[in-house]
């Protein structure tokens, strides 16, 4: 249903009456919550199987919603592979290969391990960790009253 009323919006916009602040708030919030819904590969996988992604208009549509890549907008984005994926929908090769599941299955893995290892990447066999070592030696000179002491006491 989001996506029926969302299409049409696209377009209609130019017979469109001047919308009321209370219905730009609702477009806000539908168009947010669609957008974000893009992070998620089985519901591009779930577009695709309803022939959405063949539909010029709905194209049409997400071209439309490139506008949440502002700074403006994007900072209402919690997800923000939602924005990597509009962009990749707007290739139809991308948009072709979403129908297959073993495609999508290697998206969403793919997203899953880049969360997963982003921030903390595993660490390769034999590779200093140097966080800890830093840690240690910083609790070895606060122990001895050594120079990382001092500074603690500077900012007491």
């Amino acid at each position: 249903m989001v996506t029926v009323l969302l299409t049409n919006k696209a377009t209609s916009d130019h017979h469109a009456m001047p919308e009321t602040p209370e219905e730009k708030t609702r477009r806000f919030q539908i168009e947010l919550e669609f957008v974000q819904c893009l992070a998620n590969p089985w519901y591009l996988h779930h577009l695709a199987q309803q022939e959405y992604l063949k539909d010029p208009a709905f194209i049409n549509y997400l071209d439309y919603l490139q506008y949440w890549k502002r700074p403006e907008y994007a900072k209402f984005i919690i997800y923000p592979h939602a924005l990597h994926f509009l962009d990749l929908l707007q290739h139809p090769a991308f948009r072709d290969k979403l129908i297959l599941k073993k495609e999508t299955e290697a998206i969403h893995q793919t997203q899953y391990y880049h969360w997963a290892y982003y921030r903390n990447p595993p660490r390769t066999q034999g590779a200093p960790e140097v966080g800890a070592q830093q840690q240690q030696q910083q609790q070895q000179e606060l122990a001895n009253g050594g120079p990382a002491a001092d500074g603690a006491a500077q900012r007491a």
